[in-house]
């Protein structure tokens, strides 16, 4: 495993910074959580980020092996990662840095927030020839698990140079058909995800669930010295230095961004674009601001 991303974000976010968000996650929401509250759920077996004091000693000693205790809390979350992938997350974004790296320290970043939170994380993304979900779970080794498939998936597309046949469209559809739960979902994607999103999906998602949106900014086509990640070479001089063509580029991303940002008002979701790592985590804490103001957009 590489634990490059996780150790940076738990480097990088200071105690300030965590307890803010964790404020920030508190309320009513609609979701039921795992985590030492209210109301007795299951046993399950021991591992290094339980609490001791959740031992069940009497049942692990009819058990034979060590045995926890699970509640049920009512302001916890059931917190679901839906990650989009592809050939594209292998380019940079509109700062020059790998979309890849800022969307697994997007990633790293409010999973880890969130587990200091003690609620649950799933995750959902594709690799060049098959879905892959994580199921619901806390602790850091369930986060690193989460972070070294997206790796994997993202990675996949090196050698095969051709796209999914999935979407982040049908991830999300996935999500709707076979997560029977109330969710905060957190949204990876980048420009050419957004453009593939629909009012009657977005509908959908939004009944039961609140929406946050992390949108990696993409390198222009028209920047100079681009590479085509689906041509897999440099983008022609000539391309790249045409004022009609850029004009077009960036009125093409106008229209797609203030789409999706309308939809955001219309369906209480929220919003934010990363072009660099020193992003990150104020676009977190203003997701999070946003939604508990219910300042939407």
């Amino acid at each position: 495993m590489n634990y490059d991303y996780l150790a940076k974000i738990q480097a990088e976010i200071q105690l300030h910074t965590t307890r803010v968000t964790s404020n920030l996650l508190d309320g009513e929401f609609r979701s039921i959580y795992r985590g030492r509250s209210l109301e007795f759920d299951d046993l399950k077996e021991y591992s290094q980020e339980d609490s001791v004091r959740d031992i069940d000693w009497k049942s692990s000693s009819k058990a034979g092996k060590t045995l926890v205790r699970r509640y049920v809390a009512d302001k916890k979350h059931n917190v679901l990662f839906i990650a989009d992938s592809g050939l594209k997350m292998l380019a940079d974004s509109s700062a020059g840095e790998p979309k890849k790296d800022l969307a697994l320290n997007c990633l790293a970043a409010t999973g880890y927030i969130i587990d200091r939170h003690g609620d649950d994380i799933a995750f959902l993304s594709m690799s060049s020839d098959e879905i892959d979900f994580v199921n619901f779970q806390s602790g850091m080794t369930h986060l690193q698990k989460c972070l070294s498939f997206y790796e994997r998936d993202v990675d996949s597309f090196k050698l095969f140079r051709e796209e999914s046949p999935y979407t982040l469209k049908m991830l999300m559809t996935y999500a709707l058909e076979h997560i029977r739960k109330h969710m905060m979902i957190f949204v990876i994607t980048d420009f050419a995800g957004l453009d593939t999103l629909d009012d009657e999906l977005l509908a959908k998602l939004t009944i039961n669930n609140d929406v946050f949106v992390f949108n990696i900014d993409d390198a222009y086509y028209t920047s100079g010295h681009a590479f085509d990640m689906d041509e897999n070479r440099y983008v022609d001089d000539y391309l790249g230095s045409n004022r009609l063509l850029r004009a077009l580029e960036r009125t093409k991303r106008g229209e797609v961004v203030g789409a999706m940002s309308e939809r955001c008002r219309r369906y209480r979701m929220n919003m934010e674009t990363i072009k660099k790592e020193d992003d990150i985590i104020d676009s977190i804490v203003n997701l999070l601001e946003k939604h508990s103001h219910a300042n939407y957009g």
